[in-house]
């Protein structure tokens, strides 16, 4: 099993909140992957809306993504698109 990692800078003024973390799980939701999120040196499972809020991830601000299993690349695939379209 390999893993799938890439690094995103944030654009939004109001960095990393609410409704863009509901649009990356909701995203996810049909995954069978496990995806990580880190940024500011804590890692957090992409699924843990509470733990996703803890990254206070600011404008300018790097997130770390790492998908893993079975189907990462259709996974990682789709939390670009998600990105790009909502501009993060």
């Amino acid at each position: 099993m390999l893993m799938v990692s890439w690094d995103y800078q944030i654009r939004d003024y109001r960095g990393l909140h609410v409704k863009p973390i509901a649009e990356i799980m909701s995203a996810l939701l049909d995954s069978r992957c496990s995806v990580w999120l880190s940024c500011h040196g804590r890692r957090v499972n992409a699924r843990d809306v509470m733990g996703l809020m803890e990254l206070k991830g600011r404008k300018g601000d790097i997130l770390a993504f790492q998908f893993m299993g079975e189907d990462e690349e259709a996974a990682s695939g789709i939390c670009q698109e998600l990105l790009s379209k909502i501009r993060l």
